[in-house]
């Protein structure tokens, strides 16, 4: 991790809300029948063509799932888990990738926005016809499709010891409209773990939340607003601590960084780690209660705990492969009877209760 010193050339006052996760106490667990009202399993098929490796990123669209796997492939798969067909090729001619490092989904439209680390957005169908390309002009972190274009997220360690932009607003094309945020890296405060910013679309807003920092923000094609706050208190890193921190494990137990979080009409909810132990949040808008959960077990079928991915339409999301499910889970629910420990991944999906 490595602490930048940042200006926020563009934040402004807002509104936000204060969710105080230091003074939370953690439930050692919860049951899932209190907060979900029921759950199915969606098997994804496993053949030749379309066995994929661990997920890294799942995007639910209304008719399936595009996941991106460790081995870099972009996969479609139906809402009944039934494969539909690859997305690009790696590789070096025209619509090919070298290295996919993320993507993005345009609903609407029936896009996807591919991100490549040759600086390059690629754009195809869901059909897996490629449409064309945008060249990026600076090393690109993360991206998101906007209705003016695209949020990016710049790495500054290319312009290390002076003050860059790292979070800005481009045009569909790729031009540069505004820059919301610049950051410095300098020598004294450098750690060779580099946490990734994060960069969401939900409920018809753009978020974004700087690993280690206190606040998650909402994103503007020409300002950023703070959200949510999350006052410190025990996840609290200093700086001399930073300047000190040697591998990813010693800065994830010495402070609070957001390993996921995801927002809909209802709730926020967010997972984090201190002392290396995981923690889960639920914060309702209506009751503005906060709950604070190690576990989420799992009394309604009796099959693995849960452990939320992200939320969709007022839905869990989580996936989880097949060999941990088989290990973990107590029943199995008939959905997945036939399951085998080298199938696909398996995704869940819960309706939370409002």
């Amino acid at each position: 991790m490595f602490l930048l010193t940042a200006c926020g050339q563009s934040i402004q006052k807002s509104k936000y809300t204060i969710i105080d996760v230091s003074e939370q106490p953690i439930k050692h667990q919860i049951m899932a029948s209190a907060l979900v009202e029921n759950c199915h399993y969606i098997p994804l098929e496993t053949t030749a063509e379309s066995v994929i490796g661990e997920v890294q990123i799942l995007k639910p669209v209304q008719d399936g799932f595009f996941i991106m796997d460790r081995f870099k492939q972009l996969s479609y798969f139906g809402a009944d888990g039934r494969f539909f067909n690859r997305i690009a090729r790696k590789g070096g001619g025209p619509g090919e990738y070298v290295n996919l490092l993320g993507f993005d989904v345009s609903h609407d439209d029936k896009i996807l926005y591919l991100h490549d680390n040759s600086n390059q957005i690629l754009l195809y169908t869901f059909d897996n016809e490629f449409l064309h390309s945008i060249k990026l002009n600076k090393n690109v972190n993360g991206i998101l499709k906007t209705s003016w274009g695209y949020i990016c997220y710049y790495d500054p360690l290319l312009t290390f010891g002076k003050e860059t932009a790292v979070l800005v607003t481009l045009d569909n094309d790729g031009n540069e409209l505004n820059v919301l945020q610049y950051r410095k890296v300098d020598i004294e405060h450098f750690s060779p773990y580099v946490a990734s910013p994060v960069l969401k679309n939900m409920n018809g807003k753009y978020y974004y939340y700087p690993p280690y920092q206190d606040t998650l923000y909402s994103v503007h094609v020409d300002k950023i607003l703070p959200e949510y706050v999350f006052p410190k208190g025990k996840y609290s890193i200093a700086i001399e601590e930073l300047a000190t921190l040697d591998e990813s494990r010693a800065a994830r137990a010495r402070g609070l960084i957001l390993d996921g979080f995801a927002v809909d009409s209802l709730h926020l909810f967010f997972t984090g780690r201190f002392q290396n132990n995981p923690e889960m949040y639920l914060y309702n808008f209506a009751s503005k209660k906060l709950i604070g959960i190690s576990e989420i077990a799992n009394d309604i079928d009796n099959s693995f705990n849960f452990t939320p991915r992200q939320i969709y339409q007022n839905q869990w999301i989580e996936y989880k492969n097949a060999f941990e499910i088989l290990e973990e889970s107590k029943e199995l629910p008939a959905a997945l009877k036939n399951l085998k420990p080298d199938d696909n991944p398996v995704i869940r999906i819960s309706k939370l209760i409002q």
